[in-house]
């Protein structure tokens, strides 16, 4: 946990690495404010077990789509259910780190820009489905978010179309309730993959997915 030197509106940002890279745990913090120094526990978890593990599973399904993934699904899905049973502080386990040493940071935020405005290019005008935001100059995109009011739709079609997407904003029921636009909001949006271990072939493949679906030919 670090103390962050330049300007910024929040009083404390986090960023899950394991998120942008292909790495089991990793997360960090910084502050306009000093922080203090926290004991950590080991890194190794039952979480990073689960992980390994499926994603040795997942390597080999994608290589044999004849394969059984009920078994590697079970244990992604036992693996997620332990990451959210355990919150206590880790440590960055030693693959993660190693792993994270020798990622080229630069190229990855280069090649999510490229994707990004490689689909955004691609993708056509349509009613069916809306492009949320544009990207700025030196913005490093996690993915590329739609909105559609067919969202569970597109979802599935993306799926039997061999694209994997996320929902990364589900909502209790109590806190839909909050706001009408934040219901919808929660509802509507989509998240499509754009990030470094894709190139021009793939956004090439999932634009094409996209707008076959926008102009209802699916």
């Amino acid at each position: 946990m670090t103390k962050r030197t330049e300007e910024s509106i929040a009083d404390y940002m986090l960023a899950s690495l394991r998120k942008w890279f292909p790495i089991p745990s990793g997360g960090c913090v910084w502050s306009n404010h000093s922080l203090p120094s926290v004991p950590m526990t080991c890194g190794i978890s039952e979480y990073t077990f689960y992980y390994f593990l499926s994603q040795i599973m997942k390597t080999e399904y994608l290589k044999n789509n004849m394969l059984d993934k009920k078994k590697y699904l079970e244990w992604m899905n036992k693996g997620v259910t332990k990451l959210f049973e355990d919150y206590s502080i880790r440590e960055m386990d030693q693959v993660s780190r190693h792993l994270l040493a020798i990622i080229d940071w630069n190229e990855a935020s280069q090649k999510r820009r490229e994707n990004y405005e490689i689909l955004h290019n691609l993708i056509h005008k349509n009613g069916k489905f809306e492009i949320v935001s544009e990207l700025e100059e030196g913005e490093v995109p996690f993915c590329m978010p739609v909105c559609t009011q067919n969202r569970d739709d597109l979802l599935r079609y993306l799926i039997r179309n061999k694209i994997y997407c996320n929902v990364h904003w589900r909502l209790s029921e109590e806190q839909k309730s909050v706001s009408p636009e934040i219901k919808n909001l929660s509802n509507q949006i989509l998240s499509i993959p754009c990030d470094q271990r894709y190139g021009k072939e793939e956004m090439k493949y999932i634009g094409h997915v996209l707008n076959e679906w926008g102009m209802g030919r699916e």
